[in-house]
């Protein structure tokens, strides 16, 4: 696990984008916080600090995007359970 004390804020804006949105993840964030890609680009290279505004929408972010992934649990655990027993009757 990483010890997001150590990390900078450019750091932690890239492992945060890259987390929830994969490698192309900086216009997904510019558009979920509501800021330009280039300052999103600005400040994932250190040249920009987001202001504490974009910080909180971050934040936010990070809580519906959870609250996405759990609201989904259900029917990712029943297309793996199918999945599954398809590869077992495959075999028999």
């Amino acid at each position: 696990m990483v010890s997001f004390d150590e990390l900078s804020d450019a750091e932690l804006l890239e492992l945060t984008g890259e987390t929830l949105c994969g490698p192309r993840w900086r216009a997904q964030i510019a558009d979920k916080i509501g800021v330009s890609r280039s300052l999103v680009a600005f400040a994932a290279r250190g040249e920009r600090r987001l202001s504490d505004k974009h910080r909180e929408a971050l934040a936010s972010g990070c809580s519906s995007w959870l609250a996405q992934l759990f609201g989904k649990r259900n029917q990712v655990e029943s297309l793996m359970s199918e999945w599954r027993s398809r590869a077992l009757r495959e075999r028999e």
